[in-house]
C-alpha cells in the first residue's frame, strides 16, 4: 500500500516537473517573441525618425529662397516670376524646370528662350534670351510684329516704321506667341530664307519694305531709295550678297532707282535703272561695270 502511494507520488512529481518545464519553455518563448518584437519596433522607430529627419532637412535646406533673373529687358523680374506661379514653397531639387520654361515662353512672347539653372542649395537662376522684332505685317486692319523665327510677338495698331514692313503675306490665323501659319507653306519657306539671307548679309536693318505677294517677283526697298528686284527665290542667298556688294560699294549714297537681280543665276548680270536717267547693266564682277545707254 505504501509502495503504491510512493509510486503515485513519484508519478505526480514527474508530471509537475514536466508541466513546470513546459511553463518555463513557454515563458521563454514568449520572452523571445517579445524581445524580437521590441527590437523590430525600435529599429522601425529609428528608421521612421531618420526618414522624417532627412525629409525635414531636405525640405528646408533645398527650399527655394532666391530667384535671380538675368538677360531681361522687355519684361521685369516680377512679371517673369508671376508667370511661373511661384508660391515660395517649392523645393529646388524637385522643381519642374521644363514646366516653368514652357509657361514663360508661352505667356511672354518676347522671350525666345530661357535657361533654368539650379544653384544649390536654394537659388533658382533664370537666364533669359529675348526675341528681337525684325518685321511687321498687316492683316485685316491689324499689324503684327514678328521675330526671325516668324513668331508673332505682339499686335499693334499702326505699323512700326523702325523695322521692316512685309507686304503680301497670306496667313490663316494670327496667334500671339505662335509662329505664322501660312495659307501657302511655300510662301513661308521663301520668307524665312529671305529674312535669313538679309540678316546674314547685315542689310535687313536697311530694308524698309519686303513684297512677297508674288513669289516669282520678290522685291525689297533699300534705304527708301532703291527698289531691289530678286525674282524668284532661286539662289536667293547669292542674289542678296550681290545686292549688298552693289548697294554698299558700287553705288553712290544718293543714287535712287531700281536694281534687278532676276537674271543673275542665268547670265551673271544685274541691271540698274536710275531714276530719270539711262539704263546701265552691271556685270557681276568685283571691278567690272558695263554701261548701256
Amino acid at each position: 500500500m505504501n509502495k503504491m502511494k510512493a509510486n503515485k507520488k513519484f508519478i505526480s512529481n514527474n508530471l509537475n516537473k514536466k508541466n513546470h518545464r513546459k511553463k518555463i519553455k513557454f515563458k521563454n518563448k514568449i520572452h523571445k517573441i517579445f524581445n524580437r518584437t521590441m527590437v523590430v519596433l525600435v529599429i522601425f522607430g529609428i528608421v521612421i525618425f531618420l526618414i522624417f529627419s532627412v525629409y525635414f532637412c531636405f525640405v528646408n535646406i533645398f527650399k527655394i529662397k532666391e530667384i535671380e533673373v538675368c538677360g531681361n529687358n522687355r519684361y521685369t523680374k516680377e512679371e517673369i516670376i508671376e508667370k511661373i506661379n511661384f508660391k515660395g514653397e517649392e523645393n529646388l531639387v524637385l522643381y519642374d524646370s521644363k514646366d516653368t520654361k514652357e509657361k514663360i515662353e508661352k505667356n511672354l512672347p518676347y522671350i525666345d528662350n530661357i535657361e533654368i539653372c539650379k544653384n544649390m542649395p536654394n537659388k533658382l537662376v533664370l537666364k533669359v534670351k529675348e526675341s528681337k522684332p525684325i518685321a511687321v505685317f498687316g492683316n485685316d486692319d491689324r499689324f503684327f510684329i514678328i521675330d526671325s523665327s516668324l513668331k508673332i510677338l505682339e499686335c499693334i495698331k499702326e505699323p512700326n516704321k523702325e523695322i521692316t514692313t512685309i507686304i503680301g503675306l497670306k496667313v490663316e490665323k494670327e496667334s500671339i506667341g505662335s509662329k505664322l501659319c501660312f495659307e501657302n507653306k511655300n510662301q513661308g519657306t521663301i520668307l524665312h530664307e529671305l529674312m535669313c539671307a538679309l540678316q546674314k548679309n547685315e542689310i535687313l536693318h536697311s530694308t524698309n519694305e519686303i513684297n512677297i505677294e508674288n513669289t516669282e517677283k520678290i522685291t525689297f526697298k533699300y534705304k527708301e531709295r532703291v527698289d531691289v528686284i530678286l525674282g524668284s527665290n532661286h539662289q536667293i542667298e547669292r542674289k542678296i550678297a550681290t545686292a549688298k556688294e552693289i548697294l554698299e560699294n558700287k553705288m553712290r549714297n544718293d543714287e535712287c532707282g531700281e536694281l534687278d537681280l532676276t537674271f543673275l543665276p542665268k547670265d551673271n548680270k544685274t541691271y540698274f535703272k536710275q531714276e530719270h536717267r539711262t539704263m546701265l547693266s552691271i556685270l557681276h564682277s568685283p571691278s567690272t561695270f558695263l554701261f548701256l545707254s
